[in-house]
């Protein structure tokens, strides 16, 4: 929760089974999260979850991240992804929609320090500013995983 705004607005982009977007959203309540997910089924999951929990300012979208509107430009404090598909494809289209200040937060694995290296020029063309790799402890099993922070000056 260190890497988050308490009050912030977070997109989660290819939320699956609602991680970590629902996590977040019950440990930050006055936070704003929006859940993307192209995959029918997994949106309406996510929907049936929001309602039954009864959280507020908790959205879905049922798009893939290149379809989220132009309004929405500039307007998130944080945008995290995990298990998604390119990573550089990831990086230029949440530029745009992050404010001044915020960050794109990639969760990955044990490898992600190598997977740092590999991106941060590219994210440097693209105009983050600031990088930078902190690792973590899962709770169970002491599994050791990656955040790879990116940064919008």
């Amino acid at each position: 929760m260190r890497l988050l705004s308490p009050a912030g607005r977070l997109l989660d982009v290819g939320s699956g089974a609602g991680f970590p977007g629902l996590p977040i959203k019950i440990l930050l309540p006055e936070s704003e999260v929006v859940l993307v997910e192209s995959q029918r089924k997994k949106a309406n999951f996510l929907r049936e979850v929001i309602r039954r929990l009864n959280l507020q300012k908790a959205t879905v979208i049922q798009e893939r991240l290149e379809s989220i509107h132009p309004e929405d430009s500039g307007s998130f404090d944080a945008i995290v992804t995990r298990a998604l598909g390119s990573l550089e494809v990831f990086l230029k289209l949440s530029f745009p929609l992050l404010r001044p200040g915020g960050s794109s937060i990639i969760m990955h694995g044990p490898k992600g320090k190598e997977i740092f290296s590999a991106l941060e020029d590219e994210a440097t063309e693209i105009g983050f500013g600031k990088s930078r790799v902190e690792t973590y402890l899962l709770p169970l099993g002491n599994e050791e995983r990656t955040a790879l922070i990116f940064s919008r000056p």
